[in-house]
Formats: structure tokens, sequence, C-alpha cells
């Protein structure tokens, strides 16, 4: 009875550490002077379709909208900035296993990964990294949406 105490203890705070290393991940970045932070919370986005409609250069926002709990963005075009801000978040998702890679894209000195946070087919969390040569930037989209949602935001 106690080793089945201990473990659920275990498991139990091995969540609530990385519950708060994500959140560390970008309160630490956020912290930095020479960082831009965005925050678009819950109240912004059920007032967003009013204000860009429902559609966007064919993108439909909507569809996505209301699925989100919110919207974290954090850039920097100090070079020596960006290049911390990429330190720390490749020595996070090193280390950090409840998220897997999603894709990669190069194109040229463009680099963008797309990390996601899964219970089972439904995704918490969808962080994209876009390094160029000029800045960094972090994006990450929070709510309970779907590939398949994500897929009907780009229909066109």
């Amino acid at each position: 009875m106690k080793t089945k105490a201990f473990i659920t203890v275990l498991l139990l705070s091995a969540n609530i550490l990385s519950i708060s290393a994500q959140k560390d991940l970008f309160s630490k970045l956020s912290e930095n002077q020479n960082i831009t932070t965005v925050t678009i919370t819950k109240a912004l986005l059920n007032m967003a379709p009013a204000f860009i409609g429902n559609s966007m250069e064919g993108i439909e926002i909507s569809k996505l909208i209301g699925k989100l709990d919110q919207i974290d963005i954090l850039t920097s075009d100090n070079k020596e900035v960006s290049r911390q801000m990429k330190i720390t978040v490749e020595n996070h998702f090193a280390k950090d296993k409840t998220y897997e890679v999603l894709m990669k894209i190069k194109d040229g000195t463009d680099n963008v990964t797309f990390y996601v946070e899964k219970d089972n087919n439904i995704f918490k969390s969808l962080i994209m990294v876009v390094e160029d040569t000029e800045d960094y930037t972090l994006i990450r989209l929070k709510g309970n949406f779907t590939a398949g949602d994500i897929q009907e935001v780009i229909k066109r």
C-alpha cells in the first residue's frame, strides 16, 4: 500500500512539475525586457470574430478561435537575446517529454518547428518556434482542439 501511495505522489509531482516547467519557460522569457510579449486571453478571443470577420485571406479563423483558451507570442529582434531564447527553448524541449515535434520546416535561413502537447487526439498546446536571421518568435496556442480543427482553419 505504501508503494502505491509513493508512486501516486511521485506521478502527481512529476505532472505538476511539467506544468510549472511549461509556465516557467514562457514566464522566464517574458521577464526579459528585450522580448516583446503578447498574451491574448479567452475574453479577447471571443470578441475576435466580430473584429476580423469569419475569414481572412482564405483562413477560417472563427473555426478555431472558439476552441482556444489563450495565445501567447514572444519575440525578439535583438540578435543576442534571440540566441539566448533559442538556447532556452531548445534546452526546455529537450528535457520536457510532454511535447513532441509535430513538424519542421526549413526555408533558406528560416526554420520553423511545431511542438504539440496532446491528450489522446486532443491538442492542449501547439507551439510554433520561428527562427530567422533577424529574429526569434515563440507562439503558443492553448486550448482543446484537434488536427482536424487546424485543417478546417486553412481550407480554401
